[in-house]
């Protein structure tokens, strides 16, 4: 056998430099023209087909800039949750479904949060209850299990002051209550209980 020259080596070396460029110029063609349909398949449009059922733990909304604008998954304790958040990508609007099959939505302020919140609970009794900024409730609105409607209103801590409600025969009530809770003056048929 006989050992090739210098210049055969070299030759030989430009060849196979030649082929790599072929390769890689291909490789690279490829991997546009994939990148190209995979960005025209998710663009969607027109005869696009639609997904049958879409499977995730958590999907995140974003705005055409890619900022979150929302976000909607199942928490660790199972709890089914949709949020809509604001440019910032504070929490504004949030609505879930307790484990024990609860309703609720509440309403965030600029800061995140919660100012007011509606829900119904496990006995069928329909809530509002609106907050201040510091979160206390001041202001509650329901429906109890059996329809009878009561307004309540809070200080500043928190306590009941005020109680408007019917009475299952329909009869008006009205009960102003002292910092302690006690009944300080009431008109018939209301009963100071929270709402």
């Amino acid at each position: 056998m006989h050992e090739p020259t210098l210049s055969q080596i070299l030759q030989r070396l430009q060849q196979v430099e030649r082929a790599n460029h072929r390769w890689k110029l291909a490789s690279i063609t490829t991997s546009v023209l994939l990148g190209i349909v995979v960005l025209l398949g998710a663009a969607g449009g027109q005869g696009t087909t639609a997904v049958e059922e879409l499977r995730a733990m958590r999907v995140i909304l974003v705005d055409a800039e890619g900022r979150p604008r929302g976000r909607v998954g199942v928490e660790a304790d199972g709890t089914p949750r949709l949020f809509l958040t604001d440019p910032t990508a504070t929490p504004r609007v949030g609505l879930a479904i307790t484990g024990d099959g609860r309703p609720g939505v509440t309403l965030y302020d600029a800061q995140g949060r919660p100012r007011a919140g509606l829900g119904m609970t496990a006995d069928g009794r329909f809530d509002l209850g609106v907050g201040d900024a510091a979160g206390t409730t001041r202001l509650g609105l329901g429906v109890a299990a059996d329809g009878r409607p009561g307004l309540t209103l809070y200080d500043q801590r928190g306590t009941l002051r005020a109680l408007l409600s019917l009475a299952a025969d329909g009869r008006a009530g009205l009960s102003f209550l002292d910092e302690a809770g006690a009944v300080i003056w009431q008109a018939p048929a209301a009963t100071p209980e929270r709402r």
